[in-house]
């Protein structure tokens, strides 16, 4: 049956590089009709809505809009509000579908009544152009159904690990939209968006590879893992700050999650002494009396969960006040 409920957002930063290759395998999506395009150019000093405009030069349903630069976690939700469809695919600006992405994350989020549904990302080689049809065609060999597995409790799943990133994603819209969207406070868009979105219904993971990142682009966000984990802690203190009636015991896993990475990342990155102030926080909050923990959580541990990522690289921070403008085709 053919799908006609699905808007793709595509959320760009100097990705003229990538917008042949990104708009093919977004044309080339099986059996999807009537599709709406979105791209947001989060102010790229390239050409990349030029880029992204001649790709998708008589594409129906289609808007190309540019807007100063805020960030990821802005460009993010400007995609939202601007889709009408039921379900939003997410695609990043360098990243490519399998041709299969949006039809085996669709089948499967209406299956299980979830809003969320994500697949796996594989590597490509980010220096092969179109013309190498055999590349491409062994990359993305059949990728099977891909067993489904229902996510019944998608925060304390996220608060273990995300493995995946906004290109293996397929989203209710009108529910990441009830959910706030991504954090805006925060520069990288898609742990914040996962985790409000977890406390709106169950998630769905499906085992097969369905996007496909530039491995080896140095220039690539997820390059950089301090900025990234950075603002998974960020997230998660924000969180703990908007949901005041979490339980003590929830509260406690959040701050234990974040001090943990952050605890990881001083110890490999930092040098930091086995009694260094994030790792006593980190023995403090593990700290309980049977299953009940003796601190819930602080701001203070919050905070000291986001500083290692800082001291010695520097951290993005979202930037306020953009004028934007698009056009739609």
């Amino acid at each position: 049956m053919a799908i006609k409920d699905v808007s793709f957002v595509v959320v760009c930063y100097n990705h003229a590089r990538y917008a042949d290759r990104v708009a093919h395998f977004l044309k080339h999506q099986n059996d999807v009709e009537d599709a709406e395009f979105i791209f947001i150019d989060d102010g790229s000093p390239d050409d990349t809505v030029v880029a992204f405009r001649r790709a998708t030069e008589g594409w129906q349903n289609t808007l190309v809009h540019r807007q100063d630069n805020k960030g990821p976690s802005n460009a993010l939700n400007q995609g939202l509000r601007q889709a009408t469809r039921k379900y939003v695919k997410l695609v990043g600006g360098d990243d490519l579908l399998h041709p299969d992405a949006t039809r085996l994350l669709h089948s499967n989020i209406k299956a299980n009544n979830a809003v969320f549904a994500m697949g796996r990302l594989k590597a490509f080689d980010f220096r092969t152009g179109l013309e190498d049809t055999a590349y491409w065609e062994n990359l993305m060999a059949e990728p099977g159904e891909g067993s489904a597995t229902l996510i019944n409790d998608p925060l304390m799943f996220l608060l273990k690990s995300m493995d995946f990133n906004p290109s293996c994603v397929l989203l209710d819209r009108e529910v990441a939209m009830t959910a706030g969207g991504s954090d805006e406070r925060i520069f990288v868009e898609d742990y914040s968006l996962c985790l409000r979105m977890a406390l709106h219904g169950v998630f769905v993971s499906v085992a097969a590879d369905v996007a496909y990142g530039p491995g080896g682009d140095e220039a690539r966000l997820s390059f950089d893992g301090a900025q990234t984990l950075h603002d998974m802690n960020a997230a998660l203190a924000n969180l703990l700050r908007d949901q005041a009636d979490f339980s003590r015991s929830l509260k406690n896993r959040i701050t234990r999650s974040a001090l943990g990475r952050g605890c990881n990342w001083a110890r490999r990155h930092e040098n930091a002494h086995v009694v260094s102030r994030i790792n006593l926080l980190y023995l403090l909050a593990n700290l309980r009396i049977g299953s009940w923990p003796l601190i819930s959580t602080s701001e203070t541990m919050m905070q000291a969960a986001c500083e290692p990522f800082g001291r010695s690289r520097d951290i993005r921070r979202p930037i306020p006040e953009a004028n934007t403008r698009g056009t739609r085709a």
